[in-house]
């Protein structure tokens, strides 16, 4: 019984073998037409990839400097300083009585 699962094992193993070496015969082959086909579907595509990176790139800049602003509003007016009339009526702290 031994003997038996040993040979299926060894059949199973030589097929196996078979099939990695077919596939590695035909690789070179399927990978041209991979290229062939993925070639062909870019070439198609090409604009369209061009479109959307150019709309994403422009997404991306930062946005152009602002038109030079209108006359900014006029300024609220700066307080009024003390006049000397107001000063006088005032008593000094820094005189001597």
């Amino acid at each position: 019984m031994r003997e038996a699962r040993q040979k299926r094992i060894m059949d199973a193993t030589a097929r196996f073998e078979g099939m990695i070496i077919a596939l590695l015969d035909k690789m070179p082959r399927i990978n041209d037409q991979i290229e062939q086909l993925a070639h062909s579907r870019l070439v198609i595509l090409q604009p369209q990839i061009r479109q959307a990176f150019d709309d994403f790139r422009k997404s991306q800049a930062p946005p152009p400097p602002a038109a030079s602003p209108a006359a900014a509003p006029a300024a609220a007016p700066a307080p009024a300083a003390t006049s000397p009339a107001s000063a006088a009526s005032k008593p000094s702290t820094s005189s001597p009585k």
